[in-house]
This record gives C-alpha cells, structure tokens and sequence, in this order.
C-alpha cells in the first residue's frame, strides 16, 4: 500500500514536472546520479528471481550508508552538540534575565503610617486631661550622664512595669525598645519634635513621653541618668517634659485625625524618591484599595518629574488619577525598553565571554577535529561575531527565540563542520508543535534525507 501510494506521488510529481517542461538530473558523481544510471541501463524485469540486481546492490548499500550516517549524525548532536547548545542558553538567560526581569515595582515601598490605639484610649484622655496646654515651650535638656548597659536595661524593665500598670495600650511600643533606642531618646533633643503637617512624629514622641514618666515614678534611677544640682530640678524638668510631650503628641493626634478621613483625608504624607518610598495614611490607603483602586495610581506619584500634582489629598489623587496612571505606564514602558536597547547592545560582549569560556571543554570528538585542521578554532571565533552582527533584538528578548538563536550560533560557529544546525532547526520547529521528541527526531531524519537528494539534482528548464 505505501509503495503505491509513493510511485502514485512519484507519477504525479513527474507528470507535473514534465507539463512545466522541468527535469531533474542527477548531479555527476554522486549516489544518486550512480542509481540512476543503473536504472536506466538495466532492464526492469528480472527473470531469475535469486539474481540480485546492481541496482539494488547499489540501493542496498546506499540505504545503509544513510541509515548510519543519519543514526551517527543525530547520535552526535545528542551528545555533543545539544548539551554545549543548552550550557550556553542557561548562561546567556541568566545574564539576560538581570537585565529584563529588574523590577521597578518591585522596588517600590508602600509604608502605611497609622496613628497608635494608645491616643485614643482613656489612658491617653486622663493623660491629656492632667498635662495639656494650649502653648508649652520644649524644656531647657540636662546633661545625660554616660549610661551603661546595665543602666539602660534597668530603664526599659522599669518603662515595661510603669507602662503595663498605667497605659497598657501603649504596652508594645515599649516592647520594641533596646537598649541602643534608649540611649538615642534619651542623648537626643526633645525641641527638635514640633507641631508640624505629618504625624510620623508620634513615632519619636510617643516613646520619649513613656520613658519620661517611667523615670518620674523611678526617682532612683533618673538620678542615674541625668546630671542635676538636685532631686527638685530633676522632677520639675520631667514634669515640664511630660506637659511638652503630651502638648506635642495630642497636637500631632488632632492633626493626624483630620487627615485619617477616608472621604477627604491626606492619602500620601510624604514620597521619599531616593528610596522608592511612598508614606501612606493607613485608614485612607485601605479605604482607597477597598473602593478598587490599585497602586499604580500612587507609583504615578513617584515617577512624576513635573510635580503636576502636589495635592496628596485621597480627592486630589483621585481626581488624576488616569493622569497618574498615564505617568505610570509610560515611565514603565520607557524604562522597558531603555533596558532592551541596553541589553541588545551588551548581547554580543556577553555571548562572546560566554562562548569562548565554553570552549574550554571540548569532546574527543571536537578534539580530533580541530587538531586534523588547523585555523579551526580561529575560524570559529570570526565566524560567531560574523553571526552576531546579524542577530536583532527580537532574537533574544523572547526566549523562545533566544534558544534558537543561540542554537544558530553555537552550531554555526562551533559545530560549523556538521549537519547539525541543519538537523536541529528541523527538530526545534517539529517540537514546537508538541511533538513527541523521538517522532521530532524521525522527521528531521527525513527533511535531512530529503537535502541530501536535493544536494545531488540539478533542476533544468526547457
């Protein structure tokens, strides 16, 4: 059945090429030219059935030569050429991905910034209700004694005690102090902390308060700390570092608590560019991801060059926000292919490193090879950045196309003496279609017979 249907092709090709006045001849000296020659002298029958023919002699032994050439050639691609393809591919693709996976978002911190439970707890309220003034200047500081590490330690159990019997809310922020923090509150300047249009100062106010009144109910110890002509002027300077502190923070709280509005709140405090750092309100900001909105509004913000928004109001943001997202976009889309164009110009030094270090290893096989031709290893080196200068961007930004590009020129330079940039490309393009490996293989076998005829036909017209 498939004989027929072959010499049925076989008829149909010809027919068709006979109409278009086409002929094929064989090339001289080669196989084919051989067999066909025997077929056109030889009759076609034979009559003594056990004679055997110089044409199938001559077929026989055509068929088995292919047969082995083909085996050995795909044999030897398997295990000398795939490998050195795939080493290099992996090298190329990790210095490739440093450059196309660098992630801008991925670099960008969003920090919700929340003012503490404690100051709205009624700890806080009879705090305020003793301490509060409608105007305190911050207290003339005493000199810090210098303060060891048993001194330190002895000042956070005490602030431990004090805070868990008289301000439980506040109870964690004294759980996060070391005794390095201790020593900067202390050494540093209480004045330094004003009223001003961003509550992150109640980070810095809030623990210096609950140290200073640990030390109020601790006399002992703050006599450890703090140079002083006496106990009196000890206790009226916590005493007006307590008003001062108290003042400050409930400023800062009020403050905090208007802009905490979800509806017309401050949704940025602040942008930190040289970080990637955005400050966020934190009840606005979830407001804000609970109504749908995502992210890249705010990353607009960061990478806005012409400050076109300077309002951080949650209303103002939203009422840019398909400005903002449009600042977004572009950036990324610039930054992308900024980094393509980088990248494909480094692609060729990078390939080169890469490829000369892979030649360090080499098989018997290449070996032999090389040391019966001399110039083989300097033609190797013209012939790849001969490739390369062909090479497009295209070509290696998708990986996909990156393997076959690096196929072409690992097989082309290094393996310029074999068939198998010839025999791979057809395997790759069957296996692109989820072709097993082994039929992949098969067809490529074929496609590889079929250049190996077309190799010994002339095509003539008319």
């Amino acid at each position: 059945m498939i004989k027929s249907e072959t010499y049925n092709i076989a008829d149909d090709i010809s027919e068709s090429l006979y109409k278009d006045n086409i002929a094929l001849v064989p090339v001289n000296n080669t196989f084919l030219f051989d067999l066909y020659s025997l077929t056109d002298s030889e009759p076609y029958e034979i009559t003594d059935l056990n004679k055997v023919s110089e044409h199938d002699l001559l077929q026989d032994k055509l068929t088995e030569l292919l047969s082995r050439t083909v085996a050995s050639q795909i044999a030897m691609i398997k295990s000398e050429v795939v490998p050195v393809v795939e080493s290099v591919y992996e090298e190329i693709k990790k210095v490739l991905n440093s450059y196309l996976t660098e992630d801008f978002v991925g670099s960008i911190n969003i920090v919700q910034k929340d003012v503490h439970d404690f100051l709205f707890s009624e700890d806080w309220s009879d705090l305020v209700k003793k301490h509060y003034l409608e105007n305190v200047e911050a207290p003339r500081s005493l000199s810090i004694k210098d303060l060891d590490d048993s001194t330190l330690n002895r000042i956070i159990e005490a602030s431990t005690m004090y805070t868990s019997q008289n301000t439980n809310a506040a109870i964690d922020i004294i759980e996060k102090l070391n005794a390095q923090k201790v020593k900067s509150i202390l050494y540093g300047s209480t004045s330094e902390l004003t009223t001003h249009d961003n509550h992150s100062n109640l980070d810095e106010i809030l623990p210096r308060l609950l140290l200073n009144e640990t030390l109020k109910n601790n006399e002992d110890i703050a006599l450890d700390v703090y140079s002083s002509s006496g106990l009196n002027q000890l206790r009226d300077y916590l005493n007006h570092n307590t008003k001062f502190l108290v003042t400050l923070a409930e400023n800062n709280r009020k403050i905090a608590e208007q802009k905490m509005n979800p509806n017309y709140g401050l949704l940025v405090l602040s942008i930190d560019k040289n970080t990637n750092t955005i400050y966020v309100n934190g009840p606005v900001y979830r407001k804000f991801l609970e109504d749908g909105n995502d992210n890249s509004i705010l990353y607009g913000l960061l990478v806005d060059k012409s400050t076109n928004v300077t309002n951080y109001s949650i209303s103002s943001i939203l009422s840019n926000k398909e400005k903002l997202v449009n600042y977004f976009n572009s950036y990324l889309q610039l930054a992308k292919t900024n980094r393509e164009l980088n990248l494909f110009n480094s692609f060729k030094s990078f390939f080169i490193i890469i490829f000369n270090n892979s030649l360090a290893e080499k098989s018997k096989f290449e070996d032999e090879y090389i040391n019966t031709h001399p110039g083989a290893i300097e033609y190797m080196h013209k012939k790849v950045r001969t490739l390369l200068d062909n090479v497009k961007l295209n070509d290696i930004i998708d990986l996909n196309n990156l393997y076959n590009t690096v196929m072409m020129l690992v097989t082309k330079s290094r393996f310029f003496y074999t068939d198998a940039y010839k025999i791979l490309t057809y395997m790759t393009k069957e296996s692109d279609e989820n072709m097993e490996p082994q039929m992949a293989a098969a067809i490529a076998a074929i496609f590889y017979l079929v250049d190996y005829f077309l190799e010994q036909v002339n095509i003539v017209h008319g």
